[in-house]
């Protein structure tokens, strides 16, 4: 048991070819079937159980933040499966940083859904969020950026936010929420104006794998060996079924 002692085990989880992405499972359980090929991986070169290694990571950390009012609270509703208020429920949007835990097998994952930033000119704000999760011991695999595809983006200054994660090696995902609920010059605008951002952080080099997704970052045959650090994604997304007269749309891109 020395062993178990002599490297501790961290939440960063290398992500490579080996455990490479699937369609047919939701995203948390791709997450937890890669965290259990690098237990294994662990396990073997530590002489111990997977079951040990699982025991003993810490919880995964996901965080999620953006402007107030534009999905935050449904997006993580609609992943996790766990039916938390959103904004259309409670007084008002989340007022303060609120965690959503979901376990899957021996793994359980924090969402944090953070206060809506209501002014990109407020720096405060944004010392105070860093402050509190700093506080609150959050260390994020990764972090969801929202922004509405009918709202406003202040580029530079959220470019400066991601970029703080982007040189910490956490991942980005940049989504569009309420796809469907937009005029078409509203989501292209959002679009572009996420390419701009994106561009600004990793290059202006990405990847589509559909019309509302681009792929950033090293490609996963590259010399980084897969590894999903300073990695990021740009997507659109609807995180509730939408009806109107017309029909009904189904949810969108929820899990890529």
């Amino acid at each position: 048991m020395d062993s178990l002692s002599t490297s501790p085990i961290s939440n960063e989880i290398p992500i490579t070819d080996e455990t490479a992405i699937t369609s047919d499972t939701s995203t948390l359980e791709d997450i937890a079937e890669k965290v259990h090929v690098v237990a294994d991986k662990q396990a073997k070169e530590r002489n111990l159980t997977a079951s040990v290694i699982l025991d003993r990571l810490p919880p995964i950390d996901i965080c999620v933040f953006g402007r107030s009012g534009i999905g935050k609270s449904q997006l993580i509703k609609a992943i996790t499966r766990i039916d938390i208020p959103i904004s259309a429920q409670i007084d008002h949007v989340t007022q303060s940083l609120t965690r959503a835990t979901t376990t899957i097998g021996t793994l359980q994952f924090r969402f944090w859904d953070t206060k809506g930033f209501d002014s990109w000119l407020d720096i405060d704000f944004v010392h105070n969020l860093f402050n509190e999760m700093k506080e609150q011991d959050i260390n994020p695999i990764f972090i969801i950026y929202c922004a509405a595809a009918g709202g406003r983006v202040d580029s530079d200054i959220v470019a400066g936010i991601l970029k703080n994660f982007q040189e910490k090696a956490i991942p980005i995902c940049y989504v569009i929420t309420n796809i469907y609920g937009a005029r078409t010059e509203q989501l292209q605008g959002q679009i572009d104006g996420g390419r701009y951002i994106m561009d600004a952080i990793f290059g202006p080099v990405s990847v589509s794998t559909g019309k509302l997704c681009y792929h950033y970052g090293q490609p996963p045959d590259s010399s980084d060996n897969g590894s999903l650090n300073k990695h990021g994604i740009l997507i659109g997304v609807n995180s509730l079924e939408f009806s109107n007269i017309m029909g009904t749309m189904p949810i969108l891109n929820i899990h890529e």
